[in-house]
């Protein structure tokens, strides 16, 4: 079955990864890495198109990195905006 990443409700899919992702997205790559590998099992799609879509959510405002990700050593947080 074709998958179709303009068909993915954004809203709808950051929501559900808000409530299954319970522990703390911490560190950039770590963080994006968790990102990545949830929405690829929730929308059963490629790892390329599974960091397309976390792209696409920081893009628009659904997720966003607290912190300096060019800082090996920093301590950021991936955090969820409020709709």
């Amino acid at each position: 079955m074709a998958f179709y990443p303009e068909d993915v409700d954004l809203s709808e899919l950051s929501r559900v990864l808000a409530t299954t992702i319970t522990a703390p997205l911490d560190g950039y790559i770590e963080g994006k890495t968790v990102l990545r590998d949830r929405v690829e099992r929730e929308l059963d799609c490629s790892e390329l198109e599974a960091e397309q879509i976390v792209d696409t959510l920081v893009a628009r405002g659904f997720v966003y990195y607290d912190g300096n990700p060019k800082l090996p050593a920093d301590e950021g947080v991936w955090r969820w905006r409020e709709r």
